[in-house]
């Protein structure tokens, strides 16, 4: 069990580590960056996956502070993430509903003239 929590733990701070590049590439609205780390987030589940032989993720991180804290925080990083991928999502939308208004008003005024 010993080594299972190390090995989660080297998988979980990789894990917090690409949250909050992610983070700063949201923030900076890298979408190409993004997908990557998206792309590197699940091959790090993967291999907590191979890692996790039933029930030893929930004891490792019942019994490891400090897995259970990394945990907490890249939970609260990718909330935050999403949240802010939700907002930057309904800005494009928003826009892009402009501008397909304004199209079809141009539209309208060219038929008119």
């Amino acid at each position: 069990m010993k080594t299972d929590a190390n090995k989660l733990i080297a998988l979980y701070k990789k894990m917090l580590d690409i949250a909050a590049k992610e983070q700063k590439e949201i923030a900076e609205n890298n979408l190409d960056k993004i997908e990557h780390y998206c792309s590197l987030k699940i091959d790090i589940i993967r291999e907590i996956d191979e890692i996790n032989n039933g029930e030893s993720l929930t004891y490792c991180s019942e019994k490891n502070d400090e897995l259970a804290l990394l945990i907490k925080q890249i939970i609260v990083i990718n909330k935050a993430n999403a949240e802010a991928l939700s907002k930057k999502r309904n800005e494009i939308m928003s826009e892009l509903s402009t501008v397909q208004r304004r199209k079809t008003a141009f539209r309208a005024y060219e038929t008119c003239a």
